[in-house]
């Protein structure tokens, strides 16, 4: 598909996601510019964002948020017209607005349509920082409404597509020898890609596509313009972790307080290296789950004493969890290597 065509089609698609957006004081010029659109009448249609814009502005008291989906509307019709540098300067003025008066859908619409510009165009540092910006918004939304679960599906199902176009432009490309996998934690000059995974279907192999239900991206672990510290395991403050050349890694995210003990909390992220195999003490992620039902993957620190697998926790208040060797609920899905902590941006 020609960029111009990628550019329209990106350009329509957030227009019709406006019409989720739109405020009363001035929907009627808001639905006039979006039948401009339609007609491919870009002039009249920038003409009415515009007034919209000033409108907005005019009124007592003034309305910001009209005014920045006008400008998602302009940057939308800009797009179409094959200048996405005038669509990213007003997506970005939307985007300070949104995100001053807290407003998460429509942030989060303005950032997957940064996504998708940069996507258009392979610039994948930018591609993969609005889409996981966009996540983020939704998941501090704290809401499950099904406007907000279904935008959370699309960016991830974009987000997910990125991945695959990025890994597409690997292919020929000779992998260096101190490069990661590639196939499962992605290199992007000094970034990385690892996918966080969440419920792990039973029958499915852990990085299946069904199981990513998000991704991180790191930047010497700045992640997602977000900072996280990193700490390797059993050590503060250590940032000397050296990823395995022939190893995959994938993130989880931790629930509760069971291995506090090992400065792992409540939220936290953790670096796991792909391995079927645990040391005697090593603190490792654990996949527990019934017959055909969903796996739950746990961290605990792995001991096995005879034919008995001990998980332990790393609080004092919570019992060792005891299986039988060779118990087909339990599968080592990985050793932690890394804990990674968010800190305030």
């Amino acid at each position: 598909m020609p960029l111009s065509d990628e550019f329209r089609r990106q350009g329509e698609y957030i227009l019709e996601k406006l019409g989720k957006m739109e405020t009363i004081v001035v929907s009627p010029l808001f639905e006039i510019g979006r039948n401009f659109c339609h007609k491919g009448d870009w002039d009249n249609a920038i003409k009415c964002f515009e007034q919209c814009s000033q409108l907005s502005e005019d009124l007592s008291p003034p309305q910001p948020i009209a005014r920045a989906v006008a400008f998602v509307g302009l940057g939308a019709v800009h797009l179409c017209r094959n200048s996405p540098t005038r669509a990213a300067e007003y997506y970005l003025r939307a985007r300070e607005i949104f995100s001053r008066l807290n407003e998460n859908y429509r942030l989060a619409v303005v950032l997957l349509g940064l996504g998708q510009l940069y996507q258009a165009h392979g610039e994948w540092r930018e591609v993969f920082k609005w889409y996981r910006e966009a996540l983020e918004t939704l998941d501090r939304a704290r809401e499950t409404t099904d406007l907000i679960m279904k935008l959370r599906e699309e960016i991830l199902g974009k987000f997910k597509e990125a991945v695959d176009e990025y890994e597409q432009s690997l292919s020929g490309r000779s992998i260096k020898p101190n490069q990661p996998n590639q196939r499962d934690s992605k290199r992007i000059g000094s970034m990385r890609l690892f996918p966080v995974i969440g419920g792990i279907a039973a029958g499915r192999p852990v990085l299946a596509k069904e199981n990513i239900e998000d991704y991180i991206v790191t930047n010497a672990f700045n992640i997602g313009g977000i900072g996280f510290s990193l700490q390797t395991i059993e050590a503060e403050d250590d940032t000397s972790l050296q990823l395995r050349p022939e190893s995959t890694y994938f993130v989880l995210q931790v629930k509760g307080d069971s291995m506090i003990n090992a400065n792992i909390r409540d939220g936290d992220y953790v670096l796991v290296r792909r391995t079927p195999d645990a040391e005697q003490g090593e603190i490792v992620a654990i996949g527990i789950g019934g017959e055909g039902g969903e796996i739950e993957a746990v961290v605990k620190r792995f001991r096995c004493n005879g034919n008995r697998i001990y998980l332990e926790s790393e609080n004092p208040n919570i019992e060792p969890v005891v299986f039988q060797k060779g118990d087909p609920k339990i599968r080592i899905l990985g050793s932690v290597e890394a804990v990674l902590k968010k800190t305030e941006e």
